[in-house]
């Protein structure tokens, strides 16, 4: 009985603990640079100003903070949409294979949040449809290696009013939930994110409208707060933004260059009609020369360099608190076996 007694006051305090420093790890975050990567619906195509999910999400989370103190900081060699900090790596009618080489133009901004959706145009396409999935994970890997601090979030390619392509991507989405959940019992830190899209969220036959586009953002908003909440999470790390050029490096979205809506196709997204015919030219004759958008003009001398001192000490207080705690629920236990005996 007295062993049962100390086992369970034992699970009791490892639960306090491991709760308890989830919450330290989860406050210690302040600030997100996240990188929106995909296709034309990343660049925001079908919304009414180019923005797409952006800018839902963006003011989301800074509403979230108090007293301004959450920071974010969109990056991505591409402008699009009338927000400001409107930089993103959403490249219109590129496949997976193009867009698992795209995301190499920005990781240097080394995102602490990595957003991916894309897929899209592969199951519309029917291009390398049995190769999709290992596409999908070598992108996935590849950021994990370049930006190991990044927490990714996944969405399954969201419902298209196609049969055909709808048929493509039932198979492709399973196949990918099953190989996130294999990433998360390796304990690597990626979502799945579903988005629940319908005929009236839709623009086109696969483009959100701004409906749509503000249920991708909750989505992705619901997310980042649960991977916060399992302590993933963890402040970016500082960069001198004028040592790296085109990636959208800005602090609340304050760059060096304008933040004008540098969109060659105007939300074209090239010529896909909203009868839901199959005519469209979603090789999307706007493919953006990420070169011709930028051209590195993306420096930014207000960067996360100021405030490494203030995330040093922050880092150090919530260690120290956590060395603590586990000092705390040791005595404790220990103090319950020896009662228990």
């Amino acid at each position: 009985m007295a062993g049962l007694k100390f086992e369970a006051a034992l699970l009791c305090v490892i639960t306090l603990l491991s709760t308890l420093s989830r919450s330290v790890a989860a406050q210690a975050v302040s600030s997100f640079r996240i990188l929106p990567l995909g296709d034309s619906i990343t660049k925001g195509s079908g919304s009414s100003d180019n923005n797409g999910y952006r800018k839902f999400l963006r003011d989301k989370l800074v509403a979230n903070g108090s007293d301004s103190s959450i920071s974010v900081d969109m990056v991505g060699s591409l402008k699009h949409g009338s927000m400001p900090d409107n930089d993103h790596e959403g490249h219109s009618g590129e496949y997976l294979r193009e867009i698992g080489q795209y995301w190499e133009l920005s990781i240097r901004a080394r995102p602490n949040v990595v957003l991916i959706h894309a897929g899209t145009n592969n199951m519309d396409k029917e291009v390398e449809l049995n190769n999709s999935l290992t596409l999908m994970e070598n992108m996935i890997y590849g950021i994990m290696d370049e930006a190991p601090e990044a927490v990714i979030f996944v969405a399954p390619i969201i419902w298209a009013n196609d049969t055909r392509m709808q048929a493509n991507t039932d198979k492709f989405n399973e196949e990918l939930n099953a190989t996130i959940q294999e990433m998360q019992d390796d304990e690597l830190r990626i979502l799945q994110v579903p988005i629940d899209i319908g005929l009236s969220d839709l623009s086109d036959r696969k483009h959100p409208n701004n409906k749509g586009y503000q249920k991708m953002a909750n989505a992705w908003f619901d997310a980042i707060g649960d991977a916060h909440a399992r302590g993933w999470l963890q402040d970016p790390i500082s960069l001198n933004a004028s040592d790296i050029s085109g990636v959208g490096l800005g602090i609340n979205g304050v760059d060096v260059d304008d933040n004008s809506d540098n969109d060659n196709d105007g939300g074209n997204d090239g010529g896909e009609d909203d009868s839901g015919n199959n005519s469209d030219n979603d090789n999307d004759t706007d493919n953006e020369n990420v070169n011709d958008n930028e051209s590195g003009n993306n420096s930014n001398s207000n960067s996360n360099s100021n405030n490494s001192d203030e995330e040093s000490k922050a880092m150090s207080y919530n260690s120290g608190v956590m060395r603590s705690e586990a000092v705390v629920a040791l005595s404790i236990a220990t103090w319950l076996a020896s009662r228990s005996l």
